[in-house]
């Protein structure tokens, strides 16, 4: 009897995204909604991040690092942590200021030369997950002054 040897089933990647919204308007009981989801990734690639940067009040390209096609983006304002002092009212005033834009450039080629459409704002420590398009469309800005933010990709 020939016994045919099967090659063994290659280990798929993958990245498992889990998140959980509360909701509590005053005088009323918490709602939570859970959205969670997995993408299967064909890439042994490493993610990039979480890599930590400034921005300031113009327009800039986001750092992809040597990811060309991401399945998950994930930036954060990383504004507003205060880990070695209380605050004062006006440290958590300014760190609050810090509101950081993320948008998209139309498509006309020319670095920064065409415009940049808004379609998120990150307040002090709000984060933002999203399956990028052409990630070299992406830009990424500070409303007033200078924030930092982090960004990690995570390769298709």
């Amino acid at each position: 009897m020939d016994v045919i040897a099967k090659s063994p089933k290659k280990l798929q990647g993958r990245v498992v995204v889990v998140e959980s919204i509360y909701h509590q308007p005053a005088n009323d009981q918490p709602k939570v909604v859970d959205n969670s989801y997995l993408c299967r990734i064909d890439s042994d690639e490493q993610a990039y991040g979480p890599r930590r940067a400034e921005v300031g009040e113009a327009w800039q390209p986001l750092d992809v690092g040597w990811i060309k096609c991401a399945s998950v983006m994930a930036i954060r304002n990383e504004e507003g942590k205060f880990t070695q002092t209380i605050p004062t009212e006006d440290q958590i005033a300014e760190a609050e200021a810090k509101v950081i834009e993320v948008g998209i450039q139309d498509g006309v080629p020319g670095p920064m030369s065409s415009k940049v459409f808004s379609f998120a704002v990150l307040s002090t420590q709000q984060s933002l997950r999203i399956p990028p398009s052409n990630l070299s469309n992406y830009r990424i800005r500070c409303v007033k002054g200078t924030a930092r933010y982090s960004i990690s990709l995570f390769p298709k």
